[in-house]
């Protein structure tokens, strides 16, 4: 199937993240207060670096290092988001941990180049950082600074829950860019719009295909795609759009198991010295096995016997288990509904009503209060996750924890 899709300009997609009503802070910022990362956060950021270079080095592009202001600058807004439960790019100047408003601002108190184009992404997920580097390249708007050609330098911050990446983009390279990329195994099957912005929103579905990115060095109205799987059969997608020069090409379904997959994109620039001529970019990718078995990084919840999908996985915070609430409790048979003023959830299952707070341990059921044993907490694409055992506390449900195979296990009553 052969789509054409045409240029967009949709300027609040640079850096993704989430929109939330501000708490009040409890101490005034008066001046600059930095915080510098501590050498368990130096590891976490080695890591996180060995990881983008490994993906980075598949593709073909070069390596980028880790810059010590942009590290310090990321540490400080991780420690801002936390102190104030205020998960954003943007900061308050009465906030507690204040460093400046925006990240551009926050890089420049602490000495950084801000005369060069910077990104910021960030999540609320201290699990392990090859994790962190899949979560951000399996969407769309998250992927596109980690495989820019062009960037150079990254620092990473981490305190608590929160962790956020600044990437520098200094180089004068205007190469190709595509992910999944080309020989890529393992790739994941499918996307379920985990993120902020959300991509497939606007085409009124829940799920898809794993997205297909490509970036070229030229600027275009639009691009001629061809998917097709091992047969050679076309394969429907969504109208390609563009943001910030990268083309996302989206799967109106889930990608097969253990296929492999072949994208033909051409394409015209229209300015240049290469203006009106036609370029072609070809690539192949295969997905995951379905048999892939459960793993830290992989967590499977059991649910009355039978094991359930959702998206996003479980997560292991801190030694504790936290299960995504909506997509647990819908299966569990809830209903939930937020209220933003307060970022307060209503979970209404059979006769139980429970209520629960963001960043509140305790939560009451049938107006009676329950303490969790960990605080609730929401993504940076809006998922709220809370302790395995709120299932057991709110809906007085059995759950267990499965070690040898990475499973939680949940039997309504």
């Amino acid at each position: 199937m052969k789509q054409i899709g045409t240029i967009s300009l949709v300027l609040t997609l640079l850096f993704g993240g989430l929109a939330t009503s501000l708490i009040a802070a409890t101490l005034p910022a008066s001046a600059i207060q930095r915080v510098l990362s501590n050498d368990s956060g130096t590891n976490f950021a080695t890591r996180i670096l060995d990881d983008l270079n490994a993906v980075r080095t598949a593709m073909g592009l070069p390596t980028v290092k880790l810059n010590p202001y942009l590290t310090e600058a990321a540490q400080n807004h991780a420690v801002y988001m936390i102190a104030n439960v205020y998960y954003n790019h943007d900061e308050n100047p009465l906030g507690q941990g204040f460093t400046g408003v925006t990240h551009a601002d926050r890089i420049h108190a602490v000495g950084g180049d801000t005369s060069i184009p910077t990104w910021e992404i960030m999540t609320v997920d201290e699990s392990d950082p090859h994790a962190i580097i899949e979560e951000f390249l399996n969407t769309a708007y998250h992927r596109e600074p980690l495989i820019a050609p062009e960037a150079t330098e990254i620092g990473v911050g981490i305190y608590g829950s929160a962790v956020v990446i600044e990437i520098a983009c200094a180089a004068n390279t205007m190469g190709y860019a595509t992910y999944p990329y080309d020989g890529q195994t393992n790739v994941v099957t499918s996307f379920y719009g985990h993120e902020i912005p959300n991509p497939i929103e606007p085409f009124g579905a829940a799920r898809s295909g794993q997205i297909i990115t490509i970036k070229t060095p030229y600027l275009l109205e639009g691009i001629d795609v061809t998917l097709t799987n091992s047969a050679g059969e076309p394969i429907p997608f969504f109208k390609p759009f563009t943001a910030s020069n990268y083309w996302h090409i989206i799967p109106k379904s889930p990608l097969a198991y253990n296929e492999t997959y072949t994208v033909s994109v051409t394409f015209t620039p229209w300015a240049g010295s290469d203006a009106s001529k036609t370029f072609n970019k070809t690539w192949s990718f295969t997905t995951e096995s379905d048999a892939a078995s459960y793993s830290q990084n992989n967590i499977g919840i059991q649910l009355n016997g039978t094991y359930i999908t959702v998206n996003p996985k479980p997560r292991i915070m801190n030694g504790s288990t936290f299960i995504p609430l909506r997509g647990v409790f819908e299966k569990l048979g809830a209903t939930l509904s937020y209220n933003a003023k307060d970022k307060s959830i209503d979970i209404i299952k059979d006769s139980t009503t429970i209520h629960l707070q963001i960043g509140n341990k305790t939560a009451t059921v049938d107006d009676k209060p329950i303490t969790l044993t960990t605080v609730p907490f929401t993504d940076m694409n809006g998922t709220t996750f809370v302790p395995l055992r709120f299932a057991s506390e709110a809906l007085d449900a059995a759950v267990t924890w499965d070690a040898a195979n990475w499973t939680a296990v949940i039997h309504s009553k």
